[in-house]
């Protein structure tokens, strides 16, 4: 495995520096980046006074959009090369130059996706893959065969040996598992908040045939293994590799003659060791803080070599014979790591001096906490006087963004980059290049169908506009009083007939809340409509799902160069700690198998003592 380059950015710009700099730039600079990105909400689409297509578009997009049907959008948008898209045989049928040089924006500065597999990827076996669906498959199979090759890289490179992979946020632990067998036996600690997950985990274990269930009595069960495995066994746990075979043969023979006489019959079959280990730890990490982790990692290495003889034969025996075990190394990893998990495993790389290596593939970034404002809903200089906005909580400390370039960087509204917000995070986690025309009518009919609602809400009296007194609540000190709208209601997900036409969405939302506050509301106010009358009502505002559709998709586009922002500022994060050898960002799944495919690797310089590796 070599060191990719930094970043995975387009051939243009000549380093990671110039792409960094060019990228926010463009995202501190551009109004119509940062109003499709979290400026504006699909809730407001039929509600905003003014129009809200008409005030975020310009008009000769919105021309160019009316002429054309949405499979000619989406390819557009899209699927088209942007090298081509001002040439087109009818002149006329050309979009416009300002929306091509938009769309060939966004394609610049989002980073790279193309996935480029490994020579060999190993296959997960029949037993390993029980539970995984294709997707889950694609990832562990890589991911696994990925930070294996890393750690032998680092070890390669003159660092020490990775002696334990820490998995955050390990769920059902697929990848830890699969880590622990052949052919990479490594020693996995599956680091999970939830206590059920866990016992899930190793209750999966156990169908996979990755452990057994041992007799009670197998404390001193590793003193018979043969020879070879226990110098294995010896090693995993922090053993030299060339003082394991003489411990073996001359400090353990008396030891192991003992247990091979007096052993009581229940343990005298004892499993093999052709895997490696695991241990589910039920822990909130904090601040990247794994001392506790470490310390029951130590006690586990001694244990493994005191434990039995000590219990048997007493500390007499073979205490005095014992080195001290060598310091352990961690490499911390992830997939698809929820919110502020992924910043707190790239801050275990630095503040855990036992954590030699990151790998972290972040997911879920409507979850990430804002680090420099508010947690807020919408971008503080289009922020409307409404409900929903309101702040919910303060500033959090280990939110978005985590690097010191990004929290200081200069831009026309102020310091630091404040704007990307929940609705834009939210946008990152989508996957435009990955929709179907089915599915993209899909979505967009659902989202049509929940703006309607707000709409029809707002007609029949269930919300009314909530002002909240104007303040001054922005980086540049201005608010927009032309703007409105209104308290939102959270419907969630409704069953899959719902979605077949209106009166079935208004149907499903009505049983939803039944016998609630809400649904008592819903039916003093709506109760009177059939469902002919639903149909009149979305028959009027029919012509506006072609808008939003737009809308939704250019809002999706965008995203990329959040999602890219997000991915940056950790890379940037590491780049900045004079303790950090290296660090990349990468990708490691097929976006089209696995859309959150951008991995952020961090590896520190070797530890200076030579006796620690």
């Amino acid at each position: 495995m070599s060191t990719p380059p930094s970043l995975p950015i387009h051939e243009s710009f000549t380093d990671a520096d110039d792409y960094v700099k060019c990228l926010l730039s463009f995202a501190s600079s551009s109004r119509q980046f940062q109003l499709l990105c979290g400026g504006i909400h699909i809730l407001d689409f039929l509600t905003s006074t003014p129009d809200l297509y008409a005030g975020v578009l310009p008009r000769e997009w919105r021309s160019w959009f009316s002429r054309h049907d949405m499979d000619k959008i989406l390819t557009l948008l899209l699927r088209d090369d942007p090298k081509h898209m001002c040439s087109p045989l009818d002149a006329r049928e050309a979009p416009p130059i300002t929306l091509v040089e938009y769309i060939q924006n966004i394609r610049l500065y989002s980073l790279n996706r193309a996935f480029h597999p490994a020579p060999s990827t190993t296959p997960v076996s029949g037993n390993i893959s029980i539970g995984m669906k294709d997707k889950k498959k694609h990832e562990v199979e890589h991911f696994a065969g990925y930070v294996h090759s890393l750690a032998a890289k680092i070890k390669a490179d003159g660092g020490p040996e990775i002696t334990h992979f820490v998995d955050f946020g390990s769920g059902k632990n697929y990848l830890g598992r699969t880590l622990a067998s052949p052919p990479y036996r490594r020693e996995i600690i599956a680091v999970e908040s939830q206590k059920q997950r866990n016992e899930r985990a190793a209750s999966m274990d156990v169908q996979a045939k990755v452990t057994k269930k041992l007799p009670h009595k197998h404390h001193d069960s590793w003193l018979k293994l043969a020879d070879d495995d226990l110098v294995e066994m010896l090693i995993r746990a922090g053993m030299d590799k060339e003082r394991a075979p003489g411990f073996v043969k001359e400090d353990l023979k008396d030891a192991r003659k003992a247990v091979t006489q007096n052993a009581p019959s229940s343990c005298k079959k004892v499993p093999q060791l052709p895997n490696g280990s695991i241990t589910y730890l039920e822990r909130q990490i904090v601040d990247g803080d794994l001392s506790d982790v470490i310390n029951i990692i130590n006690s586990q290495a001694e244990k493994a070599i005191h434990g039995a003889a000590k219990h048997r034969f007493g500390a007499r025996a073979l205490a005095p014979h014992i080195p001290d075990l060598p310091p352990i190394r961690l490499m911390t990893l992830s997939i698809h790591s929820c919110g502020n998990l992924s910043h707190h495993a790239l801050r275990s790389l630095v503040v855990n001096p036992e954590v030699q290596a990151v790998a972290v593939v972040g997911c879920c970034y409507n979850l990430m906490t804002e680090r420099l404002v508010s947690q807020s809903r919408k971008v503080p200089r289009f922020r409307a006087a409404s409900g929903r906005p309101v702040a919910a909580r303060d500033p959090d400390p280990d939110g978005f963004p985590i690097s010191h370039q990004m929290e200081h960087y200069l831009h026309p509204h102020g310091q630091g980059i404040t704007f990307l917000n929940i609705i834009a995070r939210m946008m990152a986690v989508q996957a435009p290049f990955n929709w179907t025309p089915e599915r993209s009518n899909d979505f967009f009919t659902r989202h049509f169908y929940r703006a309607l609602l707000q709409r029809l809400f707002l007609d029949r009296g269930v919300i009314l506009p909530n002002p909240v007194p104007t303040a001054r609540d922005g980086n540049d000190g201005s608010c927009c009083p032309e703007e409105s709208s209104f308290r939102p209601i959270v419907i969630g997900s409704l069953r899959k007939p719902s979605y077949e036409s209106f009166p079935a969405y208004v149907q499903g939302v009505m049983e939803k809340f039944a016998n609630t506050t809400l649904g008592e509301c819903l039916v003093s106010r709506m109760g009177d409509m059939t469902a002919a009358d639903l149909g009149a009502y979305e028959e009027n505002y029919k012509a506006r799902k072609k808008d939003l559709s737009i809308v939704w998709t250019l809002m999706a586009l965008s995203a990329g160069v959040v999602e890219s922002m997000i991915a940056v500022d950790r890379w940037l994060y590491l780049r900045e700690r004079k303790e950090i050898k290296e660090c990349w960002v990468e990708t490691v799944f097929d976006y089209q198998m696995s859309p959150r495919n951008l991995v952020v690797v961090g590896v520190k310089h070797p530890p200076q003592d030579e006796t620690l590796y």
